[in-house]
């Protein structure tokens, strides 16, 4: 299944699971984890959450010597990023992870997605933060910078893919407060298409 037809799915998984979403999600919440795919929550802050879209089977569970079945894996082990990239898609503006998605298989990049957003249901009108409410945007860039520590973990080493859609004060902020340490490729979109721009790196120091 490519990344497209999965993230569709995941997108039906959303509108499911709609009413009454924000009380019932925690982070470790498993929301679908099918052989195609699997997507968790991967951290939830007051106005922040983000989803772990992980698309291609699952590795059969292995037998131990005595024929019993391993026990089942950890919340812990959820947040294991498997593939080589892993794409961050900030949607907060406009709905992007479909056109991440595409992008990601027309050039065959073979990514699990983090999707970071404010609005848990994913809902098509999008939810504007608050300008009066310096709070609100403070809040947003350090669970952000909470995220991509939490992501560094467990994704040590893996080649990461920025796509953003969001207010830019807010996205300035969100790099500022992750700075160049670690290296990450940033996306534009233009043309119908993306482009990369900018390796972000400790050259840019």
């Amino acid at each position: 299944m490519d990344t497209v037809q999965f993230v569709q799915e995941a997108l039906k998984t959303f509108e499911a699971i709609k009413p009454g979403i924000e009380g019932m999600i925690a982070t470790g919440s498993a929301l679908s984890a099918t052989t195609k795919g699997s997507v968790y929550v991967m951290q939830k802050g007051a106005k922040f959450i983000s989803y772990l879209i992980q698309s291609g089977r699952k590795k059969p569970v292995k037998k131990s010597s005595g024929g019993k079945k391993k026990p089942a894996p950890t919340s812990k082990d959820k947040f294991t990023i498997a593939k080589d990239d892993v794409a961050i898609v900030v949607d907060i503006s406009r709905r992007i992870l479909t056109n991440v998605a595409g992008f990601l298989d027309e050039q065959k990049i073979d990514a699990d997605i983090v999707m970071v957003t404010n609005d848990p249901s994913y809902g098509e009108q999008v939810i504007f933060l608050n300008p009066e409410s310096e709070k609100e945007w403070n809040d947003v860039a350090l669970e952000f910078k909470t995220l991509m520590n939490k992501i560094k973990r467990t994704a040590g080493g893996k080649r990461v893919h920025l796509f953003f859609s969001a207010p830019l004060p807010l996205v300035f902020a969100m790099g500022a407060v992750w700075g160049t340490v670690d290296d990450a490729v940033v996306y534009h979109w233009e043309n119908n298409t993306y482009h990369k721009v900018i390796d972000i790196s400790r050259k840019l120091r």
